[in-house]
């Protein structure tokens, strides 16, 4: 598994975390998804022609 990098600190990180363990406690939380599934840039909007139904 690759490693991750703290996203509060940059510090390198164990492969299950994003947070290193100092600031995991300092926020209470710590993430368990895999590096390759964090978003760096916001999510394109869906197709708005999929989600609104079409005319009859």
């Amino acid at each position: 598994m690759d490693s991750l990098m703290c996203l509060v600190c940059g510090a390198d990180n164990d492969a299950t975390r994003h947070h290193c363990e100092a600031c995991s406690a300092e926020l209470g939380t710590t993430h368990t998804v895999p590096a390759s599934t964090v978003a760096m840039e916001p999510a394109e909007e869906p197709d708005r022609a999929r989600l609104e139904p079409e005319p009859i």
